[in-house]
């Protein structure tokens, strides 16, 4: 080889080397003072402290004797699903996530996306759903503490989440991630409303127009098809509608105020009620539409003020937590397809 060739090829060698030592320095840029790192994943402090909040409800739930109450089992199930599902995620954007027992062995999936809200009417829930009893056929009044000690602290639980974990964080979050993040936190009222516990939930006001027109798409078919059961139920039997009917009320009269449209005399309903079953699964499409419809409203409410977020996931939270009284099994992302 001449000396000029060997030259050419050790020059050649050098440089692929170099170009290797920069990849390598780029990304263990911590050990290289004045190299710039790669940023973060988006989300992955919130991410990382939601798992976190998620894993220690399910060991709580996990050490409540199911005995205590008929929504331990359920409760835990749904909880061990958002921890895989929650992992699917993380692990998808790249984030070192922990292991978990139950964390799904599924190739990365996208985070759950919203689902338009309906237009007055509500697709009956799936088949399988639809005649699942509830786990409980009476309602606990919100400011009762007559529960259970271990019951109570799996409440508390429910509540007790660091703010890096929370609504504000979720808010906050990017919003690929923005929806799912508020439906576990969404979740978290739906299951202390049934457990039997007051939930911490701020009233706030309702969204500006744009937002709540698809709101009223759900909520005033919602109220006429409630009224619509309570007429055909018994006196001494009304305790779940009454109390569902009480919020959806409040609702739709804050809805009314800030619509021009006003509310139908009536609506076409998806089920026809004739007995108790079909009654059940006219509860659970409409009080799911009203979830689509809220879950729909994140990204445009996210920037329209503290009290309309407030509003928007009061309204979620207890469309879920109704919905699951009726008899829909507690959902991992309510209201949210994945």
């Amino acid at each position: 080889m001449s000396r000029r060739a060997l030259v050419a090829s050790l020059s050649a060698g050098a440089a692929l080397s170099l170009a290797g030592c920069g990849v390598r320095l780029e990304r263990d840029a911590p050990q290289v003072p004045g190299l710039r790192t790669q940023d973060p994943p988006a989300d992955q402090d919130t991410l990382l402290a939601t798992l976190g909040a998620l894993q220690r409800l399910v060991r709580t739930a996990e050490s409540t004797d199911p005995a205590l109450s008929p929504w331990v089992g359920p409760l835990l199930t749904m909880h061990r699903s958002q921890v895989s599902r929650l992992v699917d995620v993380m692990a998808g954007l790249g984030i070192d996530v922990p292991s978990v027992a139950g964390s799904s062995s599924r190739p990365p999936a996208p985070a759950p996306s919203t689902t338009p809200s309906g237009s007055g009417t509500s697709p009956a829930p799936p088949s399988g759903a639809q005649e699942t009893p509830p786990p409980t056929t009476t309602t606990r009044s919100p400011g009762s503490t007559s529960l259970a000690p271990d019951v109570a602290a799996l409440a508390r639980a429910e509540q007790d989440v660091p703010a890096s974990a929370g609504f504000g964080a979720a808010w906050s979050a990017e919003p690929t991630n923005r929806a799912m993040l508020l439906a576990l936190g969404v979740t978290r009222h739906a299951a202390v409303r049934v457990l039997g516990a007051p939930p911490a939930m701020a009233y706030g006001s309702v969204p500006a127009a744009a937002s709540a027109t698809p709101l009223a798409q759900a909520i005033r078919p919602a109220v006429y098809g409630l009224e619509v059961i309570a007429a055909r139920t018994p006196t001494d039997q009304r305790a779940l509608v009454t109390s569902t009917l009480g919020w959806l009320y409040g609702a739709r009269s804050a809805l009314d105020a800030v619509l021009e449209e006003p509310a139908r005399p009536s609506y076409r309903l998806p089920v026809q009620v004739t007995d108790k079953a079909s009654a059940r699964r006219l509860a659970q499409a409409l009080l799911g539409s009203v979830a689509r419809a809220a879950a729909s409203q994140v990204t445009p409410t996210a920037a329209q003020g503290q009290a309309r977020r407030d509003w928007l996931v009061r309204v979620w939270s207890l469309a879920a937590a109704d919905g699951w009284q009726w008899g829909t099994p507690p959902e991992p992302f309510p209201g949210l397809t994945l």
